[in-house]
């Protein structure tokens, strides 16, 4: 998850692990209340948390669809997409022949003879 929202009587804290937020906002002695947002189920909603576990409020407030009805859709442009993915641009595959290794179809028979008789030796 993206957040993660502790209920512990301990004292506060807000940390990142691994690419979530946590956060401990300690003993409840006064209302807190936030927003999340649901991916799987595309729901947005309120939630207040009382004094108490037992108040505890949830109201869905919109959901995506609803979000981006305001926004205009990238349907409605012709933006050209291209592959901009350069993360290992610079790393050669481990199969590939380097300019240093021939290319074994660019060794004459004489050549590969010669090599064998060599490796023999």
């Amino acid at each position: 998850p993206d957040l993660l929202v502790l209920a512990d009587s301990c004292e506060q804290f807000s940390v990142q692990h691994e690419g979530c937020c946590v956060v401990n906002p300690g003993s409840f002695t006064q209302e807190y209340s936030f927003v999340s947002h649901t991916p799987a189920d595309g729901d947005v909603s309120f939630s207040i948390i009382g004094n108490s576990y037992e108040q505890v409020e949830d109201e869905i407030i919109g959901d995506e669809k609803s979000l981006d009805d305001e926004e205009e859709s990238m349907d409605d442009h012709d933006i050209p997409l291209e592959d901009s993915d350069t993360t290992n641009n610079d790393i050669e595959p481990e199969n590939s022949a380097s300019e240093e290794e021939p290319n074994i179809s660019d060794i004459s028979e004489d050549e590969k003879l010669q090599s064998e008789e060599e490796t023999e030796h």
